[in-house]
């Protein structure tokens, strides 16, 4: 049996499934509006605004969930640690919370680009961090399939003017094999998650073509198989008119995307909604639908939900979804928050996770106040969100589940 045939019965599967639960679809319309299928009414994501408060400081009026921790993976504090730290994703394999982000001695961009990784039994404690693959590599995320662990890194290809994804593979999470390159023209902007029919979603970012030939896009990339190292594919997103352009780079503006799963299958990309211009900027974001399970997706548009201009996260908890961001029309990023969801559409609360920052401590090119790059996962009865807080420090705010219904 073919690649081709095997996706189509796992499409098949996925939406039979759909059809069997107790929660139905959008309600069914007769007309196909802006790439929705007939059988789907057009979904709005939005949020309710009244939530924020600007006039309150920092905290914008929101309170913290009930039993919500900040929780240290790491500090940066011999002349030997890396100054400058970002980009942290998380993963859960075999009963341990992993983490990896990307470090540099005090400035990005740098010569020196590290990846680390840190571990802990109970999400709490962490082990010192531990250097994975070469050198001159940035952090990509993680994927796995339960029995083995993939540690994406990010390597430049300098001839073709792009980024590709490598993988480094663990049962134990401990010895690892020799980097290998997964997917060509591919940077991940957070790990690769699977969808109930065994589908691998993963995010990237890599050159386009046509129109955006040359231009830094958004690259869905998806897999039905165990296989890492071949059967990727490019998922149908719509490329939006203008792109940004200045002197040294061309990029889209739908980038650093998450996504999250309705309880109905249905899923929804947000998308930080990059200008080059502030005069430009609309300080929200964007969002794009899929109802065929991850392969075609809608034109992304803008949302009434506030953000920095800067990279989110989301995901899901039973009925229930969230995503975490800066809701604020400033690159400041403070507070971050987390907002959720029971109809995956209507973003009904908001919670604080953190504020005020601690202070900056090392100086450095592209350090940002306040709360970067984050990542999620939920792991037992809990949503572990990480962040970078000034780009130095890696950090989790752990929320229990209970608090964010």
């Amino acid at each position: 049996m073919d690649a081709k045939m095997i996706r189509t019965i796992m499409t098949v599967m996925a939406f039979s499934m759909i059809a069997c639960s107790n929660i139905s679809p959008e309600t069914p319309s007769g007309s196909d509006d802006g790439g929705t299928p007939p059988k789907y009414k057009k979904i709005e994501i939005s949020m309710d605004i009244s939530l924020i408060d600007y006039g309150q400081g920092d905290g914008l009026g929101l309170s913290y969930p009930e039993g919500a921790v900040r929780i240290p993976v790491f500090e940066p504090e011999t002349d030997s640690d890396m100054k400058f730290n970002n980009h942290p994703q998380l993963v859960v394999f075999k009963g341990k919370l992993y983490a990896t982000w990307v470090g540099h001695p005090k400035d990005e961009p740098s010569d020196v680009s590290n990846v680390y990784y840190s571990y802990s039994e109970d999400g709490v404690n962490w082990v010192r961090p531990i250097m994975i693959g070469p050198d001159g590599r940035a952090s990509g995320g993680w994927i796995t399939d339960g029995k083995k662990l993939g540690c994406l890194i990010i390597a430049g290809d300098k001839a073709n003017k792009t980024s590709n994804t490598e993988v480094l593979v663990s049962e134990d999470g401990l010895t690892w094999s020799e980097p290998q390159v997964m997917i060509r023209n591919a940077a991940p902007s957070e790990s690769a998650r699977r969808l109930p029919s065994g589908k691998y979603i993963l995010v990237c970012h890599g050159l386009g073509t046509g129109d955006f030939e040359g231009v830094r896009k958004t690259r869905i990339m998806l897999n039905d198989t165990d296989d890492w190292m071949s059967e990727w594919r490019e998922a149908v997103l719509p490329d939006i008119l203008p792109y940004n352009e200045n002197a040294k780079e061309k990029v889209a503006r739908p980038v650093e995307a998450s996504w999250f799963r309705r309880s109905d299958g249905i899923l929804v990309m947000l998308f930080r909604d990059l200008r080059f211009e502030a005069k430009d900027r609309s300080w929200k974001l964007l969002y794009s639908i899929s109802y065929d399970d991850g392969e075609t997706w809608t034109e992304p548009v803008l949302s009434n939900i506030p953000d920095s201009d800067s990279m989110q996260c989301a995901g899901s908890f039973g009925k229930y979804v969230y995503f975490v961001n800066n809701p604020v029309p400033t690159r400041r990023r403070v507070p971050i928050t987390v907002g959720v969801s029971a109809n995956g559409k209507y973003f009904d609360r908001m919670y604080l996770l953190r504020s005020t920052p601690q202070p900056l401590r090392y100086e450095g090119i592209s350090k940002t106040e306040g709360y970067s790059y984050p990542g999620s996962v939920v792991w037992g009865d809990y949503l572990y969100v990480s962040y970078a807080t000034n780009k130095e420090d890696i950090e989790i705010t752990r929320i229990p589940l209970e608090s964010l219904k």
